[in-house]
């Protein structure tokens, strides 16, 4: 075999190789081939009690922030806000099952694509530790749903403080989301 037929059987044999793997452990690989619809592909392809998990700690923290009568949060930082001001898990072995649940290479791989396109490089330290990984996940997956709630996306274009009615009508938003 020469040089060019030796690397295209390689490849033939990796991609056999990601497809069983795939069948095996679930793993989704639409999200290569689909940037930019990870969210739609979390709640379609896995109907995942994980990832309904965060998105109803998320709505939790929003119904705080009503019931406070908080009007003084902007569409820019409520992300931080619901998903980054408090830890989804703290607890190893509770990280642990939740990772499980979702799928412990989704989540790497996941994590480790996010980082990638927004910092340019993957922090390895953040994959190796299970609270730490379940953590950094939830903050994707709220932004991924986040950014699925047209009533946040039009805020974002006036960025001036969300009033109560616009919190509400997000936080009906999410609820569509994990019904």
């Amino acid at each position: 075999m020469n040089t060019v037929s030796t690397i295209q059987h390689q490849s033939f044999n990796c991609f056999v190789l990601v497809l069983v793997l795939s069948y095996i452990y679930n793993i989704r690989l639409a999200t290569y081939c689909r940037k930019g619809f990870i969210m739609n592909l979390l709640l379609e392809v896995k109907t995942n009690d994980t990832v309904k998990g965060c998105i109803n700690w998320g709505i939790d923290n929003l119904d705080n922030i009503i019931v406070d009568g908080r009007d003084d949060i902007y569409p820019s930082d409520l992300h931080h806000e619901l998903f980054n001001t408090d830890y989804f898990v703290i607890y190893t072995g509770e990280a642990i099952d939740e990772l499980e649940s979702y799928g412990v290479f989704n989540a790497i791989n996941d994590v480790a694509e996010w980082q990638q396109d927004n910092f340019g490089e993957v922090y390895y330290k953040d994959l190796t530790e299970p609270v730490q990984l379940m953590n950094m996940l939830t903050y994707i997956i709220g932004s991924d749903a986040l950014n699925e709630c047209k009533t946040l996306q039009k805020a974002l274009d006036d960025d001036e403080q969300l009033s109560l009615k616009q919190l509400k009508a997000i936080k009906k938003e999410l609820e569509a989301l994990v019904k």
